[in-house]
């Protein structure tokens, strides 16, 4: 990796990330701020950025210390602080996601629209399709796309960190997209707050789930995800996004993600976490979020934003 520059020099990721927290700051206000922070939350997510930004890091650091490529300890320190400087951003705004986690939003926005969402599921299909899914479960189906539910929290840092080395720009680019993703996301969670058939309805549910991975997996994601945050789904738009970079990195990676994808899309209905809409919206959050990355890096090396 070349060493950069000892200049600080803003970029198109940073500008969005700041621009959210601004944004989102100013709507909640300062003193919905301090309740929000009184509240706390659980910001163990953060974690799936944090551990492959450290675990390159960690790599670098085992090369200057076995003086591997003539790295000095200059060299050192400015490729850690470069490491640091190209994941920082999406630190920022995974700590901002958690923030969904207070129950603040109950009070800005009290009402939720999954009676909504219902009723455009009966439109199309008479019944939100997870109510008759119920007619597939079993342990082993259940555990398996409760392992797919989970993998969308993986699956975008590896194929991060497979392009970190390989090209830097599509690094940016994929990294962009999950930022644009998550913007998009917390406005549908603002202004259409909807919790999921499972929890707005358990009414329509007569079998509950089994399984051995089933609750230790759900139990610890319920703890650490927004409680409205059903429209759009980012577990479809993130995934997708996936997806669409490790087709990008080679045919390997994207065979090797493709079933748990495909599960991790079923598993939102099945799991009775969304609406129909939801990963309808997910997919479109998809498509605007690597077109949006293109622009803005095409802006950024054109000058036209003076990083």
């Amino acid at each position: 990796m070349t060493p950069t520059s000892s200049r600080f020099e803003l970029r198109v990721e940073d500008l969005l990330a700041g621009a959210v927290v601004v944004v989102f700051l100013a709507y909640i206000g300062v003193a919905n701020l301090r309740g929000m922070i009184a509240a706390g939350g659980d910001t163990w997510t953060v974690s799936f950025i944090a551990l492959p930004m450290s675990m390159i890091i960690f790599v670098a650091s085992l090369r200057y210390a076995l003086g591997r490529d003539g790295t000095t300890f200059s060299r050192w320190l400015r490729e850690v602080v470069e490491i640091v400087r190209d994941w920082f951003p999406f630190l920022i705004f995974l700590l901002l996601y958690a923030s969904f986690y207070a129950k603040i939003f109950a009070t800005i926005h009290p009402r939720t629209f999954d009676a909504s969402l219902l009723a455009m599921d009966r439109r199309l299909f008479g019944e939100t399709p997870s109510v008759a899914m119920q007619a597939w479960y079993s342990p082993a189906l259940t555990n398996f796309f409760t392992l797919c539910y989970f993998m969308h929290l993986i699956f975008p840092a590896v194929i991060a960190g497979l392009w970190f080395r390989r090209d830097k720009l599509v690094f940016r680019e994929l990294l962009l997209s999950l930022l644009v993703c998550g913007a998009i996301g917390t406005i549908g969670y603002v202004f259409v707050p909807a919790v999921g058939p499972g929890v707005a309805f358990p009414q329509l549910y007569t079998r509950s789930f089994s399984g051995a991975l089933y609750h230790p997996i759900i139990d610890a994601l319920d703890q650490a995800r927004a409680p409205r945050d059903a429209f759009p789904s980012l577990h479809v738009a993130l995934s997708a996004l996936t997806l669409w970079y490790a087709w990008r990195r080679g045919r390997l990676p994207f065979w090797l993600l493709l079933p748990f994808v495909l599960g991790n899309w079923i598993s939102t209905l099945y799991l009775r976490y969304h609406y129909t809409p939801d990963l309808a919206a997910g997919f479109v959050v998809t498509v605007i979020a690597v077109m949006g990355a293109r622009f803005a890096l095409r802006i950024e090396k054109r000058g036209m934003l003076n990083v």
